[in-house]
């Protein structure tokens, strides 16, 4: 299997109540088979890119598709800077492009990448809190990663308990 995203919701749409959290995979009975399933979305975005036009949502798609899989970087890259072009403050495109950065060793880069989509949303995002969590474990800063560790799983209105900065 492999992690499609992650997401969390109040229960009820109540922010004074839990939140959940949701974990969305895609759950194959085989590698080889989540293999040729994600060639075919790969596929079926390239579609739509050529068919539809050079429409930002897919151009992101597209862009974090490649990078979660640590191919053609490059391109993804470009791609996520055109859909990025077309809407500069699109949480979901900044994330992308973090990841992107992340994945091409870029964490400092990244987690600006990252703060600015989470400075545009009205509550934390636990997928957005994780690849920061991510970054800074790439960087080395142990502690600034747990911070954002525990923004994850509560993905409360408040955000993640105090970092070590805010202490």
């Amino acid at each position: 299997f492999q992690i499609k995203s992650v997401s969390s919701a109040y229960w009820r749409g109540d922010e004074h109540r839990d939140s959940l959290q949701r974990v969305y995979v895609y759950a194959f009975p085989n590698p080889k088979d989540l293999k040729a399933h994600l060639a075919f979305i790969r596929e079926a975005l390239e579609r739509g890119l050529a068919e539809a036009g050079r429409d930002p949502t897919l151009l992101n798609n597209l862009a974090y598709l490649l990078a979660e899989r640590g191919e053609a970087l490059e391109r993804a890259l470009d791609l996520v800077d055109e859909a990025l072009a077309a809407r500069p403050l699109e949480p979901a495109y900044l994330d992308t492009l973090g990841w992107i950065l992340h994945r091409r060793g870029q964490h400092e880069d990244a987690i600006e990448a990252y703060h600015k989509a989470l400075s545009r949303l009205k509550e934390p995002d636990a997928e957005i809190a994780a690849h920061v969590a991510l970054a800074f474990e790439a960087l080395g800063r142990a502690e600034e990663a747990a911070y954002w560790w525990a923004a994850v799983p509560t993905r409360n209105a408040k955000g993640p308990a105090p970092g070590p900065e805010e202490k």
